[in-house]
């Protein structure tokens, strides 16, 4: 079913607001240290969103991992990633030279997750 372009997950100035004060926290607090920063969406959909609003508010570089269906509507199917470039995200996400600083996950990378470099994990409903 697909998400309409308004309601509850729809870009509004109070989410966006949520990720700007994200983006700046990371900026100010994470970065500087050299950390790290993964965000746990509690839905695809919400996911998608994060991703998208940190991409639109030019927030630091980002990954979605996230778990994919094979009926899902095109907004979430364009995030989809292969085994193989879900383990290339992980493995430069744990880099800690490397520019890849957010993951946003949903359903993904939530136990047994060995990541040094993290230093702050956020959830966004």
């Amino acid at each position: 079913m697909p998400m309409p372009a308004t309601g509850p997950l729809a870009t509004t100035p109070i989410l966006d607001d949520s990720r700007q004060q994200l983006i700046d926290h990371f900026t100010r607090f994470i970065a500087p240290n050299r950390f790290k920063a993964q965000v746990v969406a509690a839905s695809r959909h919400t996911a998608v969103t994060v991703k998208e609003t940190l991409d639109r508010l030019n927030g630091p570089e980002s990954a979605l991992i996230m778990s994919a269906g094979h009926n899902d509507e095109a907004r979430l199917a364009r995030w989809h990633l292969r085994k193989d470039e879900q383990d290339q995200a992980i493995e430069r996400f744990k880099d800690r030279d490397d520019r890849l600083s957010v993951l946003v996950v949903c359903d993904m990378l939530l136990t047994g997750f060995d990541a040094p470099d993290l230093a702050k994990v956020r959830t966004d409903r």
